[in-house]
């Protein structure tokens, strides 16, 4: 995993993340929202996956229907905040 912005302080530029077999989006995203501290559903830090918060697999920016993207092992996912870019 990827973290770009001010979510590579709260996450560190990269990490890796265990998830269980069958894992999808919401299981990571629930896992990164507890290792930030941020317990709301969906966000990461003050970022709401999908509001402004984009997020790419294996580097196609995918649509946050979370339940829908499973993922397995290997997947690189990257968080791009809404205040990165040019």
């Amino acid at each position: 995993m990827n973290a770009f912005g001010d979510l590579r302080q709260l996450l560190g530029a990269e990490r890796s993340v265990e998830l269980q077999d069958n894992s999808n989006l919401d299981d990571l995203l629930t896992k990164l929202s507890a290792l930030t501290r941020t317990y709301r559903k969906g966000y990461i830090g003050s970022h709401k996956a999908g509001l402004d918060l984009t997020v790419s697999l294996n580097g196609r920016t995918i649509r946050v229907n979370q339940e829908a993207v499973h993922l397995k092992d290997g997947d690189v996912i990257s968080l791009y905040p809404f205040s990165v870019g040019g």
